[in-house]
């Protein structure tokens, strides 16, 4: 229950739904006379607050204070004993119903794991996704991943493949039954940028410390993004991805899944 709780309580607190429900609330409130004034005024306030994360960098800000709490790692240690990296870069139904690899905007995480296979091939390297579609026909995303580096060239035989995990939280255990992290052991750890506080705080919290390695930025930082930005659409599918990963962030926290509110490089106490 604890997987699906989540994803409907997403459903009924997504602002796109809660303005949806506005709007056609205030539509049919108009159209009764009596309740007239409150539809305009439900109609007015939902058209504003669209308007506004629409041109208003309201997403980008909340997408570029979760890529800062990660800097870009320029240089890892010399030695590095594994290397980890989360799905999520890959579109299940169209890879299933294509017959072929389809990647989405987290594709960065693929190509970044692939180099760092090549870079260090005496470390642990470990692929961990599985589906987190309430469909469960879907492929997993382990699949898709063995399928995708033999046709990047690399060895798949020396790659560990996790493909039971439906969330971040659930990645960390399910490695565990596959390998054993020592704690003197150098782990890195790949993921979209936007996505590295909750991954890193769900490893704390398992007690197993990472080096974070953030890819697939989506912002140029805090400092520039507070132009308007007139591409609507753009705007407001930028909000929304945001408030879902914020969503989740503090869900996780609630949940007493992270070790943090909001993990950064070093960790807070408390």
């Amino acid at each position: 229950m604890s997987f699906y709780l989540p994803k409907i309580i997403w459903i009924i607190v997504n602002p796109m739904t809660l303005l949806l429900v506005l709007i056609c609330a205030g539509l049919l409130l108009s159209l009764v006379r009596r309740w007239r004034g409150a539809g305009h005024w439900l109609l007015v306030v939902s058209s504003l607050i669209l308007l506004l994360v629409s041109v208003l960098p309201v997403g980008k800000l909340m997408m570029a204070a979760l890529e800062s709490r990660f800097p870009p790692v320029y240089r890892l240690p010399e030695k590095v004993d594994g290397i980890i990296v989360l799905g999520g870069a890959f579109s299940l139904g169209l890879s299933e119903a294509r017959g072929q690899v389809v990647m989405n905007e987290n594709s960065e995480r693929m190509t970044a794991f692939a180099d760092l296979v090549r870079r260090y091939p005496e470390a642990k390297h470990v692929f961990t996704g599985g589906s987190g579609s309430l469909n469960p026909s879907y492929l997993r995303g382990a699949d898709i991943a063995v399928r995708l580096l033999h046709e990047l060239g690399i060895d798949t035989s020396q790659i560990i493949f996790e493909g039971e995990s439906r969330n971040t939280h659930e990645h960390p255990g399910k490695i565990r039954t596959l390998v054993t992290p020592k704690p003197e052991e150098t782990w890195v750890l790949v993921t979209s940028a936007y996505h590295m506080p909750r991954a890193v705080g769900v490893f704390r919290a398992q007690n197993w410390p990472v080096i974070a390695y953030p890819v697939d930025y989506r912002t140029a930082g805090m400092r520039r993004t507070l132009a308007l930005d007139f591409d609507l659409q753009h705007g407001l599918q930028t909000f929304a991805f945001g408030a879902h990963n914020w969503a989740g962030l503090i869900a996780y926290y609630l949940m007493g899944r992270t070790s943090e509110l909001l993990p950064g490089t070093e960790p807070t106490a408390g």
